[in-house]
């Protein structure tokens, strides 16, 4: 009996000490998988309670950012045998003064996850502290934001090339500008863009505002072409997409023009049903052969040959007007191109 007392309130002693090294009557969390519930905030650790003599630990965040209201701090664990548990800390205002809420995992653990988070950003560190009740110095500071509501796409257009025209586009090559908002100022990190409604594929641009544009390419035969856009944010929520449209042309057509053969080639721009080979010819306003070029493959849809303005034998041609023919089996295009090199040589 006196055996069993002894044992009785030496347990006794050890659950009020651990309660009393914690400073805060919420349950530890032991493992990831027991995620902890906020239901209230917790003092800050007297500073005759720190020790600051013992290392604090090095804590990191996986993410900067959250799509729910979850989120957690890793730290390095200290080697220290002394070590009885760590502290976690969380504020809204990266001033440590007053906390929103701590949790007090068991060592050795070396992670922590708070869920009934604020919508917001917060800021953690973490610190240990032995069986005493003793705490180290606190960490570093990580922070995450916590952001579950989706941005909005509220405009999109496409302009065409190389006139600047929402209706019509000469080239494959587009500009889709588009309009947004998302409740984090800046916080836009992408947007999809594709021709596939259902968003099966899609090109992903790298966007710094909700408020930009990008340049996209038009694929499949030419007429009338729809184009779709969905707006990402840093914590990965989609807004609702958005649509516009555009006719493509498919007669032939250069851009730039005029063009200087000192500092660029001209682009022929022209569609096709279906493949083919294609055949380029250019003639001067006498209607002299200047350049033939054949064997080149065709695709199905928007096409681009460019025309660096040297003829047949490798010479660059004079200033002037010149006549572009393209054909494809029974298809024939034809455009006019100017050449202008503003006063400079190279013949």
């Amino acid at each position: 009996m006196k055996r069993m007392a002894l044992l009785s309130g030496f347990f006794l002693t050890a659950l009020c000490l651990a309660w009393w090294a914690g400073g805060s009557s919420n349950p530890p969390v032991a493992a990831e998988s027991e995620l902890w519930e906020i239901t209230a905030g917790c003092d800050p650790i007297d500073p005759s309670r720190v020790d600051t003599t013992y290392q604090p630990p090095l804590a990191y965040s996986l993410t900067d950012w959250r799509a729910d209201t979850t989120a957690g701090v890793y730290w390095h664990p200290v080697d220290d045998p002394m070590v009885f548990r760590y502290r976690v800390e969380v504020c809204t205002t990266g001033v440590f003064d007053s906390l929103y809420a701590c949790d007090l995992p068991y060592a050795p653990d070396t992670s922590s996850f708070i869920t009934g988070l604020p919508e917001r950003p917060l800021w953690f560190r973490v610190r240990w502290a032995d069986s005493t009740g003793m705490y180290s110095r606190p960490s570093n500071v990580v922070t995450t934001t916590i952001d579950t509501t989706a941005p909005v796409l509220s405009t999109i257009t496409i302009w065409g090339r190389p006139q600047a025209d929402s209706t019509i586009t000469r080239q494959r090559d587009v500009s889709v500008e588009f309009g947004g908002s998302d409740n984090y100022a800046g916080a836009c990190d992408s947007i999809h863009v594709t021709e596939d409604m259902s968003f099966g594929s899609y090109v992903a641009y790298a966007i710094s505002t909700c408020d930009s544009s990008v340049s996209f390419v038009l694929s499949g035969s030419p007429g009338r072409k729809s184009v779709w856009a969905r707006l990402v944010d840093m914590a990965g929520n989609i807004s609702d997409s958005a649509f516009a449209s555009i006719e493509s042309e498919s007669q032939l057509h250069n851009y730039p023009n005029p063009f200087n053969p000192n500092e660029e080639a001209t682009a022929l721009v022209f569609g096709l049903e279906a493949p083919q080979g294609v055949t380029l010819y250019i003639y001067d306003l006498g209607g002299n052969l200047v350049l033939k070029r054949e064997g080149i493959s065709g695709v199905t849809g928007l096409n681009e040959i460019e025309w660096d303005g040297f003829n047949g034998q490798g010479k660059m041609v004079a200033d002037g007007g010149y006549v572009a023919v393209v054909e494809a089996g029974n298809i024939k295009y034809r455009t006019k191109i100017a050449v202008a090199k503003r006063g400079r040589t190279g013949e």
